[in-house]
């Protein structure tokens, strides 16, 4: 959707896409449409001209673009009243229903994929969980809702140890302490971890093997390192 992709430019065919959709570029590339939007590195603040919601702020900020499957987001429709009365001038049935709309559900998440210039850091995942309505229902700043069987608060330790090579490290021994491999962890650019939430077995002077705490993060990945 709001991908980024630069390729050879149909200038007709782009200022039509401009007026009508904001799209500055775009292309079929393996079949699937690409473009970069206007909305992309821009912050969205409600009650303001550069509003998307009435309520709302949303934060483009750092977001290359979106990877998603049009068909995974549900929002159910609940009727909770529905009665019947004739009108008075024709006497003909009304039908009155109270009409209840959920927020938008992620059907299938595993489908979607956000792209940034980085990597998020810890903070930024636990702004993110924070506007989940699942995690509070009286959450006033929710903007989407997870599903129930899909546990957002724990991460596969193979999505957060992007760089498992961790170079030279330091080490004070032979082999790295659990304090000495969680700083080369995060030296190395794994931003997205959390010291102390995981553990470390068969510890080498050159390998270890990192295991999630199974709370917030679960999995196993192997990594290189090297004395400094």
């Amino acid at each position: 959707g709001l991908s980024k992709a630069f390729t050879v430019l149909n200038y007709s065919q782009i200022s039509a896409d401009t007026l009508a959709y904001g799209r500055r570029y775009t292309s079929l590339i393996a079949g699937m449409e690409f473009w970069e939007s206007f909305y992309l590195e821009q912050e969205f603040i409600h009650d303001t001209e550069k509003a998307m919601h009435l309520e709302k702020d949303y934060s483009l900020k750092n977001t290359h673009g979106f990877v998603v499957n049009r068909y995974m987001w549900g929002m159910p429709i609940s009727f909770t009243k529905i009665r019947q009365k004739l009108d008075n001038d024709t006497d003909n049935i009304k039908i009155i229903g109270k009409c209840l709309f959920a927020l938008p559900s992620a059907i299938r998440p595993n489908l979607m994929y956000l792209i940034r210039p980085t990597m998020p850091t810890v903070e930024e995942i636990k702004e993110a969980r924070a506007k989940d309505f699942l995690t509070n229902p009286k959450n006033e700043n929710a903007t989407y809702q997870s599903t129930l069987y899909d546990d957002i608060n724990k991460l596969n330790l193979e999505d957060v140890i992007y760089y498992r090579n961790l170079g030279k490290i330091t080490m004070a021994g032979t082999t790295p302490t659990n304090d000495e491999l969680e700083n080369a962890i995060l030296n190395a650019g794994n931003v997205g971890y959390e010291k102390g939430k995981a553990t470390f077995s068969d510890v080498k002077s050159t390998s270890a093997t990192m295991t999630g705490n199974n709370t917030e993060y679960y999995g196993v990945v192997n990594l290189e390192f090297t004395k400094k």
